[in-house]
């Protein structure tokens, strides 16, 4: 905001004009508000008028893109990046000034409105990771009110196949729709993994083949490797899962990855990484008809199976120490969240039945 004085009117008092730069909040474009006012106390009555302006901010602010650029550049968008791009597009030409608390609270009701509690917790946390972050290195000159911004409590989710929808899910995929999974939720249903930052990320030279602790998978998660810096095993493979890594590794040389996308043309097999393949499993639900269950889901299949799992003599073979040890986990409360404690289950087993979480005998998808 430029201020200068012009002169004086017939009664000698000093004249001013003010130049405001400011940002439309609608628009995004730059303008100038310019006004002529007559003596220090219509001058700062002014001032005050202009600043508080609904939907405007100085040119001089930072916008919430430039704040989230900073944000990556310097800590990264890690495991939540699609949460933090969307944040970026949203809100990126607004301006981090003093409306920014109520053009944050429409965004996030907006989010609410299509978004589960826990989803649109992590929309809200991210954007406070930004602020809190650009003020704390200097981007920022003074803080926005981001402590305010509450969460809402979280909502655990316990959320398990039945039988049927298990049954249901590998017979779609055996007709070709999602088939590409097919490896990918065999694997899922019986080892606690994350998909789209760990479980379609794992190399070749995650699987262990020869040693004391083979077969396995062995790897570093996305999430937890800066604080935990422990590894992860996988120990839960089947044959029919092992021998078709083997195939993977013997035919396909050029393909680092345990879990691609595969598929056949003329009959040569190609890939390409798996990428989020959230459009397909959506494909797979929308066949079986099952309702309200997401990939992320089979995270609570599979600890809910190895705590389930049992010997000959009914002895549990892994218990929560057991989950932790292995890098499952690192909490009891971790390990609580993901578990499902149903009675149908418990009552199956006692009476000697089969555990619903058995992979199913199929042949190999080469």
């Amino acid at each position: 905001m430029q201020v200068l004085e012009i002169g004086r009117d017939k009664n000698g008092l000093k004249k001013y004009r003010v130049d405001f730069a400011l940002r439309d909040a609608s628009t995004g474009q730059a303008t100038h508000l310019k006004r002529t006012v007559i003596g220090s106390g219509e001058l700062a009555e002014k001032i005050v008028e202009l600043k508080n302006l609904a939907g405007v901010g100085s040119l001089t602010d930072k916008t919430f893109a430039e704040c989230s650029e900073y944000y990556k550049a310097h800590k990264g968008y890690g495991t939540k990046k699609d949460v933090f791009e969307r944040n970026a597009r949203e809100l990126g030409r607004k301006k981090v000034n003093d409306h920014f608390a109520l053009i944050y609270s429409d965004y996030i009701h907006c989010v609410s409105e299509t978004h589960a509690v826990n989803t649109t917790n992590n929309y809200r946390i991210c954007i406070r990771s930004v602020l809190n972050y650009c003020y704390k290195a200097g981007f920022l000159q003074k803080p926005q009110p981001v402590r305010d911004f509450g969460l809402k409590p979280i909502v655990e989710r316990d959320r398990i196949w039945t039988a049927d929808e298990r049954t249901s899910i590998y017979n779609v995929m055996e007709q070709g729709i999602g088939a590409h999974l097919y490896w990918s939720v065999r694997l899922a249903e019986k080892n606690p993994i994350r998909g789209i930052s760990d479980l379609w990320n794992l190399q070749v030279e995650n699987l262990i083949l020869f040693g004391e602790t083979a077969p396995c998978i062995k790897f570093y998660p996305q999430k937890t490797n800066k604080k935990q810096n422990k590894p992860t095993y996988l120990i839960e493979l089947d044959d029919d899962l092992i021998q078709q890594l083997k195939w993977q590794i013997a035919n396909l040389p050029d393909c680092p990855y345990l879990f691609p996308h595969l598929w056949q043309k003329q009959g040569v097999w190609k890939w390409k990484p798996m990428g989020n393949p959230k459009k397909a499993w959506g494909l797979i639900l929308e066949k079986t008809s099952i309702q309200d269950f997401h990939f992320h889901d089979l995270r609570h299949v599979a600890t809910t199976y190895m705590l389930e799992k049992r010997d000959q003599e009914g002895q549990r073979i892994y218990d929560e120490d057991d989950m932790k040890n292995l890098g499952l986990f690192y909490s009891q409360r971790a390990i609580e969240i993901y578990r499902n404690r149903g009675a149908e289950r418990v009552i199956a087993r006692a009476k000697g039945k089969c555990s619903t979480f058995v992979a199913p005998a199929e042949k190999l998808a080469i």
